[in-house]
């Protein structure tokens, strides 16, 4: 008899086998039907025939029959094989030959009329394309740094949506030539009489801006001051081209400034914080541009608990710290040459975290920005569990699908380290608190354990896989009863240094106590790692089995695997076939079932 039982490893479990010995009479009666069984099976292998080709039947039918072949089926025509196979050919050609478009709605061209109202652009822009096929189709257009007044499609109110990412979608449906009309506006950043923006703006061929001006002002795209096409009673009209990039960096000044052109500092910044037991890894990649009038210097703020470690530009030829009243330090960087365009800055920072209090995540500040805005990456470690508070100046972003790879172009997407957090902030004095409190490790294990019975004892195999999560695992401690003898133990199919230490038992109650034994892993187990466990332990009752009459009682061994929360498993008992076995005292925990096994075991 098998019997395969699983097991609960949150409860302890009771039972006891009782063997006995069969008579030897029954043992001669199996051995007795095995010797007839060849005689049974020879039998009817004398009727086979001995080698010979395969016989194969060909069944020709006339063609004045084929009609009753044919009758209940639709109806056809009959052609030779290598005539079907020409056509099915030469119709595959003609598919490859056929011209697919690469799009079936394609944008051909875009202009811009813009207009300088105090301090925002009004813009009207119109979008032609073709659309070539008849089902839905939907047209990207990604627009930065402006907002959409109004559309309209043929005349129409235009239909919107929006990617996983935010790119603004355009539904189109009937096929031809159709014109999008789109009413922009995008504000300006002012200081000392200049203007800027930057414009990102779809990369359609053909594009290009008219931008009407009075006098008194001029433009700048990017590095280069424009001149105007053309002057006149009202005002100035500047064409500007657009690259295939789409972005537009514009500088709107007053020709009067002169010499009192204040620089214009743009900034957008990347945080990316990796919250760990030791403290906080602050990442910043600050993306600076600068227009109307070139600098060489810049103060950057920050929390003096930030302990900055590095900060990388090009050109940069020297930083300093310093601090500051009310908590702060000050960051200076010094150019080799005034800077006017766009620059990277890339700061490293250290950062203690208080553990169960509140705490918020460092800011950067530019003092000299008209504008700062970008978005926080929070990361923490699996042991750790991030809660945050009340939002001030930041709110929350949808993180991209889990199938998108990240890099560089795509810093938001999952890493190794989990997904994280996602925030975009338009406030520099943006408020994220934030607390961190430490997880409770969790161990997962699953455990096969097999029971083999034979006339000098019981010897115990178990296979575990083990899995932490939240926490790694150092140590595996592992509980049995203290009358079983441990043969050996194997952590990763290879041989481990093992202790054991046990517990006194009763001996008027034949309670010999249990044992525990423990082994320190070669490396630390990371939280979703798996781990394999062998274990073998050998048990001699005294007596067992002396009397063939009698019934000889053993205790299912209890395994247990100390510091486990959820434990699943099987217990298989086997034993040679003169050996009948019983069940007595099962728990409520253990429930037989029938195991396949060969005749040898029982």
């Amino acid at each position: 008899m098998n019997s395969q039982q699983p097991c609960n490893g949150g409860r302890r479990r009771s039972a006891a086998f009782r063997g006995a010995r069969r008579p030897g009479g029954r043992v001669v009666a199996r051995l007795a039907l095995a010797l007839l069984l060849p005689c049974l099976v020879a039998i009817p292998a004398s009727a086979q025939v001995a080698g010979g080709p395969p016989r194969i039947r060909n069944v020709y039918i006339p063609s004045d029959q084929l009609k009753v072949l044919f009758d209940s089926s639709p109806k056809g025509v009959l052609m030779p094989r290598e005539q079907v196979l020409a056509l099915w050919q030469e119709a595959q050609r003609r598919i490859q030959a056929g011209a697919v478009p690469p799009d079936e709605a394609v944008l051909t061209r875009a202009t811009y009329d813009a207009r300088l109202d105090e301090h925002e652009l009004q813009i009207t822009c119109r979008i032609e394309g073709v659309k070539l096929g008849g089902q839905w189709q939907a047209v990207d257009l990604p627009f930065g740094g402006l907002a959409i007044e109004s559309a309209q499609l043929g005349g129409e109110p235009a239909r919107f949506g929006r990617k996983d990412d935010g790119t603004l979608l355009l539904l189109v449906e009937k096929e031809g030539r159709f014109e999008l009309e789109l009413e922009l506006s995008a504000p300006l950043a002012g200081k000392g009489g200049d203007m800027a923006a930057t414009l990102r703006l779809p990369p359609v061929p053909a594009s290009e801006i008219l931008l009407e001006l009075d006098e008194r002002r001029q433009v700048q795209l990017g590095e280069t001051i424009l001149q105007p096409e053309s002057t006149g009673a009202e005002g100035q009209k500047f064409r500007i081209a657009v690259d295939p990039t789409g972005l537009v960096p514009l500088v709107v000044s007053d020709r009067l400034a002169g010499g009192n052109r204040a620089p214009l500092v743009f900034a957008h910044s990347r945080s990316v914080g990796h919250i760990e037991p030791a403290g906080l890894r602050w990442q910043v990649t600050l993306d600076l541009e600068v227009c109307a009038r070139a600098t060489d210097s810049f103060e950057l703020q920050l929390p003096a608990s930030v302990d900055v470690a590095e900060v990388e530009a090009a050109e940069l030829a020297r930083w300093t710290i310093r601090a500051e009243g009310d908590g702060a330090a000050a960051v200076t960087l010094e150019f080799r040459k005034p800077l006017l365009g766009r620059r990277a800055v890339r700061l490293l920072g250290l950062a203690p975290i208080p553990m169960a209090a509140e705490w918020d995540f460092p800011a950067l500040k530019l003092s000299q920005a008209v504008s700062h805005v970008g978005e926080v990456l929070v990361y923490s470690a699996p042991s750790l569990r991030v809660e945050r508070g009340g939002l001030a100046g930041i709110r929350p972003e949808r993180l991209p699908p889990a199938g998108e790879a990240a890099g560089p172009a795509n810093p938001r997407a999952p890493t190794t380290d989990g997904a994280p957090s996602a925030f975009a902030f338009w406030d520099e004095n943006f408020r994220l608190p934030l607390r961190v409190t430490p997880r409770r490790g969790a161990l997962q294990a699953s455990v096969a354990t097999l029971v083999e019975l034979d006339h000098s004892g019981a010897v115990l195999r178990s296979s575990m896989t083990i899995q932490p999560r939240h926490a790694a695992v150092f140590e595996v401690r592992i509980e049995l009863p203290g009358d079983w003898e441990i043969a050996s133990l194997l952590s990763a199919n290879q041989p481990a240094e093992w202790e054991s230490s046990r517990t006194v038992g009763t001996a008027s109650g034949g309670d010999a106590g249990r044992q525990i034994v423990r082994f320190d892993l070669a490396r630390p187990l990371s939280p979703g790692q798996p781990l394999e466990i062998a274990l073998t332990a050998e048990r001699h009752p005294a007596g067992w089995l002396e009397d063939d009459e009698r019934f000889s009682e053993l205790a299912l061994p209890d395994l247990r695997l100390a510091g486990a929360d959820e434990v699943e498993g099987t217990v298989l008992v086997q034993a040679p076939p003169d050996i009948e076995l019983l069940v007595a005292d099962l728990s409520n925990d253990l429930h037989p079932v029938a195991a396949d096994r060969p005749d040898a075991a029982s």
